[in-house]
């Protein structure tokens, strides 16, 4: 039940540290005289029938299948070898420091930003024939080859974009190490979330949180920001309120990131009494002056409610907190005063945006146009769209 239907559990059958074994295609049989009957056959060629055996000759044992590895079939997932991981523990033990970029150098990554790219082309080298001859006799220093860091580098990137299948595809060659498993174990798990949650999945991100309370390597802050990051993406504030609940069951204490989460999820889900009480309980734990993103939710709200009172009061707030008004803030502000038909007062926040050095966007001259339009001023807004145009901003459907 904590699966979506798309959803496979979280490690299926790759938690089995033993190889799977398929079941042979035919038994052996007997001729009822002690004697079993062996069949031996070779590609190509008719069957010679059945040979007697005697029963005391003993069969050779079935070669295991790795049928993960042969369901996988794709770029990285052979073996890592035993030596490179030992290598890579003993770098991430002592935490080997990147050696700065001497002066007058430009630090240059050998490698493109997104690795995912090298996965495809590993798998079409595999998957041709002709080409797969080519790269099992081919020098060592011609093959391509998946490092243990290459993973991780593929992994973190894979999650980042929500590209979860392969993320997860390299976490299983990952996991086959176990030695590596309890050093990296919480790394592996957060990226796999992520991965999910910026997939738009938070169910089956949820599935691996679920998994990560039983085990040695307990989820933490980051954990469980990218599981309630997931959740407010959907608008489920419930869901949001349900984790953080956990987490401080957990030991775990929000942090400023959780309470901008919480407020964002109610802020999508209209719910302003909602918005506004965890807003409350954010100052009280002392995060009240950290970030000004849960501040313009709020805003919206007002914002898409006409409560010019109530946004003003906000601002007044924020000031007294030292905190200084972004340019999503004076959009906000401007669009309440557009709500109510003030266009002076838009005017006005545009002229102290200006001088607080802020720069203006197209929506900042929507705004001003939208109150002039709302009180039937025609000339207005056709003076401010030139106005835009002088500022280089051109006319678009809005407009």
């Amino acid at each position: 039940s904590d699966y979506e239907d798309d959803e496979d559990p979280v490690f299926g059958d790759l938690m089995n540290d033993e190889p799977e074994e398929k079941e042979p295609a035919s038994r052996p049989m007997s001729d009822g005289g002690g004697n079993r009957l062996v069949t031996r056959s070779r590609p190509g060629a008719a069957s010679p029938g059945p040979v007697v055996a005697p029963a005391s000759a003993k069969q050779p044992a079935a070669e295991p299948v790795n049928s993960k590895a042969d369901a996988l079939g794709t770029a990285g997932d052979e073996e890592v070898s035993d030596s490179e991981v030992d290598e890579f523990l003993a770098e991430l033990n002592l935490k080997v420091a990147v050696a700065a970029v001497s002066e007058g150098a430009i630090g240059v990554d050998p490698q493109g930003k997104d690795m995912r790219a090298q996965v495809s082309l590993f798998k079409e080298v595999r998957s041709s024939p002709a080409r797969k001859y080519l790269y099992e006799r081919g020098m060592p220093d011609q093959q391509m080859r998946l490092t243990l860091k290459d993973r991780m580098v593929i992994m973190a990137q894979a999650a980042e974009f929500g590209d979860w299948p392969v993320a997860r595809r390299m976490m299983v060659t990952i996991w086959r190490k176990k030695v590596m498993r309890l050093p990296m174990g919480r790394i592996l798990f957060n990226l796999m979330v992520k991965a999910h949650a910026q997939a738009g999945r938070p169910k089956a991100a949820e599935s691996w949180v679920v998994d990560m309370l039983d085990r040695v390597f307990q989820p933490d802050i980051i954990t469980f920001n990218t599981l309630l990051g997931g959740w407010a993406k959907s608008g489920n504030h419930h869901k949001v309120k349900y984790w953080m609940g956990r987490m401080r069951g957990r030991g775990v204490q929000p942090d400023a990131i959780g309470y901008g989460i919480l407020i964002n999820a109610h802020a999508q889900a209209d719910d302003l009494p909602g918005a506004e009480a965890a807003l409350a309980e954010m100052q009280e734990s002392g995060f009240g002056s950290v970030g000004i993103e849960p501040y313009n939710s709020l805003l919206k709200l007002y914002a898409s409610r006409g409560l010019d009172d109530r946004a003003y009061k906000m601002l007044k707030q924020m000031k007294g907190l030292g905190m200084e008004p972004s340019a999503k803030t004076y959009l906000l502000l401007m669009q309440v005063a557009a709500d109510s038909k003030d266009p002076i007062s838009a005017v006005s926040w545009m002229e102290k945006m200006e001088k607080k050095g802020k720069e203006l966007s197209q929506d900042h001259f929507h705004a001003v146009m939208t109150a002039h339009a709302k009180r039937g001023d025609v000339a207005g807004v056709q003076a401010w769209m030139q106005v835009m145009q002088d500022k280089g901003f051109g006319p678009d459907a809005e407009s």
